[in-house]
């Protein structure tokens, strides 16, 4: 049988578990396609052959739809659940938090900041105000 040599840049190295012997796992890319990874003029080609080339109208709807709707607030699937808490004492569940700072007035920026530093705001507007992850 013969052996068949292979560019190793598509694929990556891994060894098994129990005998340790390498074996490759990767996606079988043609000529043309390794040229266009590989080669930078290539790609400055195929980048400026795709400028001034129009977009069909139901493409442009669907990414509307996608970045204007779906990825922001509490419309995004991966926004996270806030417990928020008032110089008062009073706890708020919050799913958009950016729209509850503009309601509320404490900062946005602020309340994130001392989240990340596990403490409460110590001045500014938001002095007092508290944010943590609901359990």
């Amino acid at each position: 049988m013969e052996k068949v040599q292979t560019d190793l840049r598509f694929y990556t190295l891994y060894r098994h578990p129990v005998t340790l012997e390498p074996f490759y796992v990767g996606k079988a890319v043609s000529e043309g396609t390794k040229l266009a990874i590989v080669c930078p003029v290539v790609r400055k080609k195929i980048s400026d052959a795709a400028i001034g080339r129009a977009c069909p109208e139901i493409t442009k709807e669907k990414l509307s739809k996608h970045f204007s709707a779906v990825r922001k607030g509490a419309g995004n699937p991966a926004a996270k659940t806030w417990k928020v808490t008032n110089p008062d004492g009073v706890e708020t569940i919050v799913e958009n938090l950016r729209g509850f700072c503009e309601q509320y007035e404490p900062s946005y920026v602020g309340l994130k900041a001392a989240y990340h530093g596990n403490r409460k705001v110590q001045k500014g507007k938001s002095c007092g105000w508290a944010l943590s992850l609901p359990q």
